[in-house]
């Protein structure tokens, strides 16, 4: 199957529900709040056509069922290194998935996306000038993003243990446990300058462990093998995906539902997700209100425009309602507005 994402503009709120008694002048609201990338990629690069160049005469795509039966023949104990193209490939479509989700990248994953090599080389040599332009025009994005190296490890450890309780005595468990020991890297390349200009690389351990006292019923509980290095396969993408894209969590706001007619009105323009509406009647709340009124809508004005992201024009309009109408409240979502922006312009 052939993946394509065409990126739409992220929606800065998810507008689930307004969460007040029907006496309350205010209404919540849950937002949505990026935190940036740890590790920038240039802003001129807005999408990314991904392969997979880790694969080589090493991998296979082991069988579920005929691999568990590899570890349980040497009773569930071996330490050893798998290579499986499923686990490769499921590591590149999550990344994909997540870089999309971000908001940050428009994504191309094509059908021939693996890019066998021929030689039991661990790591391929970077992408050349004239491969990067050709995927890059065949797929019309501005950059590669290469998987070019997977490890994984696993070591599985079984044993009949003595388990000691001070009400129930002296009894035996079976006990299991698995690592899954992976090392993945991947390489950004740009036709710009025709290299590389990203090289990322992520080592990390998953672990399992249970108990039971009949040993079938362990063993239908605990993941099989293959079913573990796939999720490692999306543990590594996670972590990767979430050092080049901003990770969005969730923040509740408030605005004044109350006070004037308009803004009851445009509490409704709200509940059907109209802000452009909700904010023309804020505006001219703010312009003919009384003292009170003025600053209420003042103050949702400055939430209009955070959800645009102009911390600026929002904190102006915040301080005006804070000048008009002393609130606590306002000061509060001040200081939120003032470190947002801090954030923002130390990027």
């Amino acid at each position: 199957m052939q993946y394509t994402f065409n990126k739409t503009y992220r929606i800065y709120f998810i507008l689930l529900a307004l969460i007040a008694s029907s006496c309350s002048s205010v209404r919540y609201i849950p937002i949505e709040v990026a935190d940036k990338p740890q590790e920038e990629i240039p802003e001129n690069i807005q999408s990314l056509t991904l392969i997979n160049r880790a694969v080589n005469p090493l991998f296979r795509n082991h069988q579920i069922d005929s691999l568990q039966n590899v570890f349980f023949k040497r009773r569930f104990a071996l330490d050893t290194m798998i290579l499986d193209t499923e686990v490769a490939d499921t590591t590149l479509t999550a990344m994909g998935n997540l870089l999309f989700e971000s908001g940050r990248f428009d994504i191309f994953i094509p059908n021939k996306r693996t890019i066998y090599s021929t030689s039991e080389t661990r790591l391929p040599t970077s992408l050349s000038p004239e491969v990067i332009d050709s995927l890059t025009k065949a797929f019309n994005t501005d950059a590669v993003l290469s998987l070019d190296y997977l490890n994984t490890k696993v070591n599985t450890y079984y044993r009949n243990t003595l388990k000691r309780d001070p009400y129930a005595g002296e009894y035996y468990v079976y006990y299991a446990n698995m690592e899954i020991a992976y090392e993945v890297m991947i390489r950004i390349y740009s036709p710009d300058n025709n290299k590389v200009i990203k090289t990322m690389t992520h080592l990390d351990t998953l672990f399992w462990e249970d108990y039971d006292y009949e040993l079938r019923r362990l063993f239908d509980r605990f993941p099989k093998v293959k079913q573990a290095m796939i999720e490692s396969g999306i543990h590594a993408a996670l972590e990767l995906s979430e050092r080049i894209s901003p990770v969005w969590r969730q923040e509740n706001r408030v605005f004044f539902a109350k006070g004037h007619p308009m803004l009851v009105q445009a509490t409704a323009l709200i509940e059907n997700s109209d802000w452009d509406g909700a904010m023309e009647m804020w505006r001219k709340v703010a312009e003919t209100g009384n003292k009170s009124a003025k600053s209420k809508a003042e103050f949702n004005l400055a939430l209009g425009y955070e959800m645009a992201e102009d911390f600026g024009t929002a904190i102006d309009w915040a301080m005006r309602s804070y000048n008009g109408f002393y609130r606590p409240i306002t000061y509060e979502y001040l200081e939120i507005l003032g470190s947002r922006k801090r954030k923002i312009e130390a990027k």
